[in-house]
């Protein structure tokens, strides 16, 4: 029992002396030279477009703490003609006294396109808050919530601070390639449902899917998006979000030298530049 106890305290001195030895990360800064993104091409935005939200909408509260309340919201889809569907957004709020086949890539696009509406419809019902500025919203995004927030950052001028987190462009390859478990189910579920290899797959969605964050990227304000890469990330692989940041125009860039998973250990690092990057880009100096 005593050589246990020996051998737990060891390993616990073992893990608070390496804390402080964390490899530190890399920052790029903004390219000086890049101007403004090209506006977004009216044809695009009629493929995006949807009624907007000026009705009152339903509303309830999933729980309550002394500091906060958990509310959800209920959109009709503008997406959906049948009215069954609707985009439900959960959301914190603060008491002013705490704070301020090609069958299947049709569906697929069908999808990207539902999602990017789904979103401005959110941004419809922010803008009726009396407690939100329209002129100062922001998007945080993560991995899957990343590439999607890439997307809603192009493709509506309402957001005006986007921080995008291991993220990458080029959605073919990350479904071809990504190390991801459920990404490589899904792959070989295409690949025995279609009778293809995995190339013929890749092929066929590079031919026919229309909504990657690369098409839309020039269209992406590089002065106002910060990137959050990791080098070793194979799940979305690190030189996809390489690409994403050439073609968006070398927005400020911070790259952990972690895995996709492994970035946790980051977690209080990027949420101080993330803080830090959205009070420069939201503060009413910057408007």
């Amino acid at each position: 029992m005593p050589r246990r106890n020996a051998t737990a305290s060891s390993l616990a001195l073992l893990i608070l002396v390496s804390l402080p030895a964390l490899p530190g990360c890399l920052y790029l800064p903004a390219e000086s030279t890049h101007g403004r993104p090209l506006p977004v091409p009216e044809s695009t935005l009629e493929t995006f477009a949807a009624p907007r939200i000026v009705e009152p909408v339903a509303q309830r509260v999933l729980r309550t703490t002394d500091e906060y309340t958990v509310q959800r919201i209920e959109l009709p889809a503008a997406t959906d003609p049948s009215g069954e569907r609707r985009v439900t957004i959960d959301y914190y709020a603060i008491p002013a006294a705490a704070g301020a086949g090609t069958a299947d890539l049709d569906e697929l696009n069908h999808g990207f396109r539902n999602i990017v509406i789904d979103h401005r419809q959110a941004l419809d019902w922010l803008e009726l808050q009396p407690n939100v500025d329209a002129d100062r919203i922001g998007l945080f995004g993560v991995s899957a919530g990343g590439i999607k927030g890439a997307l809603v950052a192009a493709l509506d001028s309402r957001i005006r601070a986007s921080v995008l987190c291991l993220v990458g462009g080029d959605l073919p390859f990350i479904f071809r390639y990504s190390s991801e478990k459920g990404i490589r189910r899904t792959r070989e579920k295409a690949r025995r449902e279609h009778k293809a290899s995995a190339d013929e797959v890749y092929k066929a969605m590079r031919d026919h899917f229309e909504h990657d964050p690369l098409q839309y990227a020039r269209h992406i304000d590089a002065r106002n998006t910060l990137l959050v890469l990791a080098a070793f990330d194979t799940t979305v692989p690190f030189h996809t979000g390489e690409r994403l940041r050439e073609a968006i125009g070398n927005p400020e860039t911070m790259i952990v030298p972690t895995g996709h998973y492994s970035s946790l250990i980051y977690i209080p690092c990027i949420e101080d530049i993330a803080a830090n990057f959205f009070d420069r880009r939201l503060s009413r100096d910057e408007r």
